[in-house]
């Protein structure tokens, strides 16, 4: 059997201070953001989304979007116009967290999920 990298994955509703929290233990715990945001995986919808202000670092093997010192991945990197599937997620997530293992960090996968009243 495979041994699997350690994953931190911190799962809540929209607006409940996941990002800030994931943030801060990142920054503690020597760890890089991956997100599962069906819309913040999108460029262009930063207010619809509520999208953190980050900047572009392509200094990496895999490019990422640094919010407050901290690596996110898949947030802000597709197209609105793209397809882009849970297959393709599940694809490009499984080798961003093998990287950030690689580089003895730890991945921590933020879940959002909305909450219909």
């Amino acid at each position: 059997m495979k041994n699997l990298p350690k994953l931190i994955v911190i799962l809540g509703a929209t607006a409940t201070g996941k990002t800030n929290l994931a943030i801060d233990l990142c920054k503690k715990f020597n760890g890089e953001i991956i997100s599962a945001d069906s819309r913040q995986v999108y460029k262009y919808m930063a207010i619809g989304t509520d999208t953190p202000v980050g900047v572009w670092d392509t200094e990496c093997k895999i490019k990422s979007y640094i919010v407050n010192g901290v690596p996110h991945h898949l947030m802000n990197c597709i197209e609105p116009d793209e397809d882009f599937s849970l297959a393709e997620f599940k694809d490009r997530a499984i080798g961003i967290i093998e990287d950030i293992d690689k580089r003895g960090k730890i991945p921590f996968l933020v879940v959002y999920f909305g909450v219909s009243g």
